[in-house]
């Protein structure tokens, strides 16, 4: 009876022992291998050297083909004034086309039944030569359109701009990495980890493409990247 007993109670003991491990809290694992993660930033700014701006034409009739027609041959006109000052056919670009009609209302005795249709073409012009700007807007107005809106300015080539931004980045990361490390006594390893943050562009530093008082298009890149440490 003794000999059960005792049996019984080392078994009851060894559960109390593996329940008391099994709660203990699990302790951090503590990394092995040393590296320093550090940002850098790239900027690069530009002047512009394109600009855009819409071109509408409207007309109004009680006919559609005649409203679509007038319309059309209007915006033919623009296109061949255009280009005779230097701009590419290719750089005039149908932007949209809408129709409204209305009713033809009588002020004797209201509704008459027919219909005003109103025929409104945008074209979208792009300018190569900033200094033309101001001769290819008047020249389209005196070739009939009835409006000139959302003159804005642009960089051709954005890519250019984003990987030399990009390059500077890199070498800011770098240099920042090289700095603690010297002052660590330490020196840098392999790139273990790197990643591109964002990628901003506009006048201005600002994220979209309306001039501001400086009037200049910066592209600015974030990375982030980890290197490994040595003796």
């Amino acid at each position: 009876m003794n000999r059960k007993l005792s049996v019984l109670s080392l078994i009851i003991l060894c559960v109390l022992l593996v329940g008391s491990v099994g709660t203990q809290p699990a302790q951090a694992q503590i990394p092995t291998t040393n590296a320093i993660t550090v940002g850098g930033v790239g900027m690069v700014v530009a002047d512009p050297d394109t600009a855009f701006f819409d071109v509408s034409v409207e007309r109004v009739s009680t006919e559609l083909n005649d409203a679509f027609s007038a319309g059309n041959q209007i915006v033919e006109d623009i296109r061949t004034t255009l280009n005779r000052l230097g701009v590419a056919r290719s750089d005039i670009r149908v932007q949209a086309i809408s129709i409204t009609p209305q009713d033809r209302i009588d002020a004797r005795i209201g509704p008459t039944g027919e219909f005003l249709y109103r025929v409104r073409h945008t074209l979208r012009v792009t300018v190569r030569d900033l200094t033309a700007s101001d001769t290819l807007i008047s020249a389209a107005l005196e070739s009939g359109a009835n409006d000139v809106s959302n003159y804005t300015l642009g960089v051709v080539d954005l890519k250019a701009l984003e990987l030399e931004a990009r390059a500077l980045a890199i070498q800011d990361a770098n240099d920042r990495a090289q700095q603690f490390v010297t002052s660590l006594g330490v020196r840098l390893g392999a790139v273990q980890y790197i990643n591109e943050i964002g990628v901003t562009s506009g006048f201005g530093a600002m994220p979209d493409n309306m001039a501001d008082s400086t009037g200049r298009f910066t592209v600015t890149v974030q990375v982030q990247i980890t290197y490994l440490l040595r003796r």
